[in-house]
């Protein structure tokens, strides 16, 4: 009975199995309590093998959104480029109009405007783009050039900070 596999006994009539393992023999119910050792073992090792399928999805969504918020940062930077050219190109276009009219060569208007006539004009429609450009960036949101996107992360620490401040103050009071 040496080795490690299984021989049935037969005692008194009734055959019993019994395994050796490294020479020490195992009943039956020894066999059967390892056998669903064994399968709780299995089952244990596939639920964490489960979890950390788990987790590493969790992971490679939590990367696709961190790229993605940063891409749409850079979308964002650029957007607000293009409104600052926009803006500049509509504060500066009035003003090409006029000068284009004032270097318009007509005999009528020859000697009717001046210098300070130009330069009054300038001042009179840059003036008006400005306040034009300011109300329309008043009206769109876009005046001071914030950014449109800003986080729940930190809008909560900026929350966070105005709270403490305040607690700050009211117990220096």
């Amino acid at each position: 009975m040496n080795g490690s596999h299984g021989e049935a006994l037969i005692l008194d009539g009734q055959v019993t199995s019994e395994i050796q393992t490294f020479g020490a023999p195992l009943s039956s119910a020894a066999t059967v309590r390892f056998e669903r050792l064994r399968d709780r073992i299995k089952l244990y090792a596939l639920s964490e093998i489960q979890e950390c399928l788990d987790e590493k999805e969790s992971l490679v969504l939590l990367n696709f959104n961190l790229i993605t918020l940063k891409e749409s940062q850079a979308v964002e930077r650029l957007t607000r480029i293009t409104i600052l050219l926009a803006k500049v190109t509509i504060l500066f276009m009035p003003v090409s109009l006029m000068t284009a009219y004032f270097s318009t060569q007509l005999s009528d208007l020859a000697n009717l405007y001046t210098v300070r006539t130009y330069w009054i004009c300038f001042a009179v429609i840059m003036s008006l783009s400005f306040v034009g450009l300011t109300l329309f960036g008043l009206a769109s949101g876009t005046l001071e050039g914030k950014p449109i996107y800003r986080s729940f992360t930190q809008t909560v620490v900026e929350a966070g900070r105005g709270r403490w401040k305040a607690r700050r103050e009211r117990k220096s009071r």
